[in-house]
């Protein structure tokens, strides 16, 4: 029997990392460039019926692994049809305020469950007809995965463990080389698929420090915290982790390997700071479970901790398998 889905429930809205497998082996390839291109265009249509906001997409060769902010109230009436109309036009009859349906279709377009299941069913659909010998039956496997994130230190490391992907699996050196991610689409292409949202949510993530950054700000400081942390797991001297940050703020390339295999990321079900997570276990488990539960705790390069509603296994700090 499945476990109801822990459900953020804030008023001013709520981080995501959703992660989805295909069914198969951990070993099995079975997108290509082909396949892998498609789902990303695939996710970037269908988003834009939906009210979430993708922060950063990387798809791989089995999994895809997305990070998006969900509002926490539903859309208006007036935002429903204007999605609504737009995404189906030619396709199906117009959706009006006073519409039967639009109460419905209303919780619908703000619940990141059906946007999950609309777009894998319409990639499964294409994937199937596109066989050479035409495939049946389902290519996911179990239900998707998402972790709450706390909107602080715990979505910017969670948007660099998604970016660096490609790297800790030995594709390419860099997610500026690998094109099937969000972050190497914008070093390739020199724009950010979701530009509006990569500089909105990552400053806000960053508080008073980034101010009233731009775009160019905030991407000089992303490439600056990967080389950082990096070289500071390493164990490197004070000296060498500057000069890498360096060397990354002003885009001289710097191979950056966060080899961590971070499970918290897909299973720790809540990550962020003691009192976030146990504010998001009480409500979904009520208080007295929230204070006698134990809870996931680990160190990200720069000394801060993260916790996490699961504690998967115990993790010495500064360990290959911390939150970093």
């Amino acid at each position: 029997m499945r476990t109801a889905r822990l459900r953020p429930n804030r008023k001013e809205g709520s981080y995501l990392h959703l992660y989805q497998r295909a069914c198969g082996f951990r070993s099995d390839r079975i997108f290509g460039d082909v396949e892998r291109q498609f789902m990303l265009n695939l996710i970037g249509k269908v988003s834009a019926l939906y009210t979430l906001e993708i922060i950063a997409v990387t798809a791989m060769s089995n999994h895809v692994h997305i990070v998006a902010f969900v509002p926490g109230e539903p859309p208006t009436p007036e935002e429903t049809c204007r999605r609504y109309n737009a995404f189906y036009a030619g396709m199906k009859p117009e959706l009006i305020v006073n519409s039967p349906d639009l109460a419905r279709i209303q919780k619908r377009l703000g619940d990141f469950s059906v946007f999950m299941g609309h777009w894998q069913q319409s990639f499964t659909c294409w994937f199937n007809r596109t066989r050479k010998e035409q495939r049946r039956g389902r290519l996911w496997g179990d239900r998707f995965k998402h972790t709450i994130l706390e909107g602080r230190e715990a979505l910017w490391t969670c948007v660099q463990y998604v970016e660096m992907n490609p790297v800790r699996a030995g594709i390419c050196e860099q997610p500026d080389d690998y094109r099937f991610c969000s972050w190497g689409i914008r070093c390739g292409s020199g724009k950010h698929p979701y530009a509006r949202n990569f500089l909105h949510h990552l400053r806000r993530s960053l508080g008073d420090r980034a101010g009233d950054w731009a775009m160019p700000d905030l991407e000089a400081e992303f490439r600056s915290d990967l080389a950082r942390k990096l070289t500071a797991e390493r164990g490197e001297s004070s000296e060498e982790i500057a000069a890498a940050s360096d060397l990354a703020r002003a885009k001289v390339p710097v191979t950056l390997q966060l080899t961590r295999r971070a499970r918290y990321w897909t299973d720790g079900a809540v990550i962020g700071s003691r009192q976030f997570v146990m504010e998001i276990t009480a409500e979904a488990l009520g208080a007295e479970r929230a204070k006698k539960r134990r809870y996931g705790r680990g160190l990200i390069a720069d000394g801060t901790a993260l916790f996490s509603m699961r504690q998967l296994r115990t993790v010495a700090p500064g360990s290959d398998q911390d939150l970093g």
